[in-house]
């Protein structure tokens, strides 16, 4: 990749769900900004995929943390989204350790699926890990969503240990 700061991709326009148009529509991929967040929280609350532990979908400020890619932090986070024709129609977040990127939270605006997307943003996300030499990726995906599961093993990715989350709500 030339310029990690920005990923193209053209896709073909499918307007019509099954017919495909001759026409191009361009995905960037690209860092986000604060401009980006309260679209990033629209696509994750239309989804509801990403309650946290109280059934609360997460704000903006919840969010930027993944923004902060300050010194003193040494870029221990990242947002990354998919843009279509200006329009923000997907994220991913995640951490970086010293072997790895943890991918939390991700989505993809419901009307944009199936289109790419996804695909788009998971293989900038490698190709900066590769980049920043990281052994691996890893991300939790909920037993009863098949579709991402079949998309992981689509990408490569396998099933690692099975675990249980708990939580506690405090207040």
């Amino acid at each position: 990749m030339a310029n990690i700061g920005e990923y193209l991709m053209r896709r073909r326009k499918n307007p019509q769900g099954s017919q495909r148009s001759e026409g191009q529509s361009q995905v960037i991929i690209r860092y986000a900004t604060s401009r980006d967040l309260q679209r990033i929280v629209e696509i994750s609350a239309e989804t509801r995929e990403l309650e946290n532990y109280t059934g609360q979908v997460m704000s903006a400020s919840d969010f930027a943390e993944f923004l902060d890619r300050s010194p003193s932090r040494k870029g221990w986070a990242f947002l990354i989204v998919a843009e279509v024709d200006g329009n923000v129609v997907g994220y991913v977040t995640g951490y970086k350790g010293k072997r790895y990127f943890y991918l939390p939270y991700g989505a993809v605006d419901k009307r944009y699926r199936r289109k790419g997307i996804a695909t788009a943003l998971m293989q900038y996300v490698e190709k900066l890990a590769l980049k920043e030499r990281k052994k691996y990726i890893f991300y939790s995906v909920f037993t009863s969503n098949k579709a991402m599961k079949r998309f992981s093993r689509k990408l490569g990715f396998r099933p690692g240990r099975t675990l249980v989350q708990y939580a506690k709500v405090l207040c």
